[in-house]
């Protein structure tokens, strides 16, 4: 993560909508790890769930300016290069979201894991999880 970025995500953290923090509950409440204002390569996301390689971003009316829409576009081209699957949900919609579909989501394997993380710039928590999840596979075998 780069320092200026790193700040950014900090401080956004910090000052989170009232959708996010719905949001945020919800993705509590499930049995779902996930990253708030996390760095996903070149941008900073809402919502990070790396084991899925799920993306969840909480959009504003912000969102609805034709300017706007052609840089999110941008951006999630972007992020599915990566190999993440990235989900919009408009700020209204964000208390009756459903998580099951997030959740259904299959869990993506450890070489899966670190090629996606890596080129996020979480490489070494990537590197890491990737190792302990080999082990507890081996451990089931």
């Amino acid at each position: 993560m780069t320092k200026r970025l790193g700040k950014y995500a900090k401080r956004m953290r910090r000052a989170p909508t009232s959708a996010e923090l719905i949001m945020l509950g919800r993705l509590e409440m499930s049995k779902l790890k996930f990253k708030h204002q996390a760095e996903a390569g070149a941008y900073i996301v809402d919502f990070m769930i790396p084991s899925r390689l799920v993306i969840i971003e909480v959009d504003g009316s912000y969102h609805d300016k034709p300017e706007v829409q052609a840089k999110d576009v941008k951006r999630q081209s972007y992020l599915e290069t990566l190999g993440f699957k990235v989900i919009r949900v408009k700020n209204e919609d964000a208390a009756s979201f459903d998580l099951s579909g997030v959740e259904d989501t299959p869990e993506a394997t450890p070489q899966e894991l670190g090629r996606v993380m890596g080129k996020s710039g979480a490489w070494r928590t990537a590197m890491h999880r990737a190792k302990y999840r080999r082990i507890k596979e081996r451990a089931r075998k």
